[in-house]
């Protein structure tokens, strides 16, 4: 049974807008943008920030986070996989954990308590949260009394 032409042309003006449509939405391009994906701006919530001074143990954030692994029992896993590029962070007495951010203008402090696993540090510098993560910019560090 063959197909009027009537028949295919209508059928062709009425796929035709869709697939304009989805062109429009879907660039073959590298470094598009979706229209219907959110701004930068409606996804970042914004930041808190507070200058603080903190004291804690130096902790590797996998280990930690996956397992509860802190201490000098765990010293050379931390170091081991701080070393491998496991984020880092801080353990206070009262339980709070920061996930410790580089500043980078300034960034031999945190370099210096990669080195650290497992130590009580004191570190100065500014408390940030976004969503929902606690973090603390490193601005200055030593090595805590005991």
């Amino acid at each position: 049974m063959k197909k009027s032409i009537l028949g295919q042309c209508i059928a062709v003006a009425l796929v035709m807008p869709t697939v304009g449509l989805f062109a429009a939405e879907h660039p073959t391009t590298s470094g598009h943008e979706h229209p219907t994906a959110p701004s930068q701006t409606q996804v970042k919530a914004p930041a808190t920030s507070t200058p603080a001074t903190v004291q804690g143990e130096i902790l590797d954030m996998v280990c930690y986070m996956d397992h509860g692994e802190k201490g000098a029992k765990h010293k050379a896993c931390a170091e081991k996989c701080i070393k491998g590029g496991a984020p880092v962070g801080l353990l206070t007495a009262d339980g709070a954990v920061y996930l410790l951010l580089e500043d980078h203008n300034a960034p031999a402090p945190y370099q210096t308590l990669k080195g650290m696993a497992a130590e009580q540090v004191t570190v100065q510098g500014t408390i940030v949260n976004r969503g929902g993560v606690q973090g603390l910019v490193v601005k200055s560090m030593n090595k805590a009394k005991a």
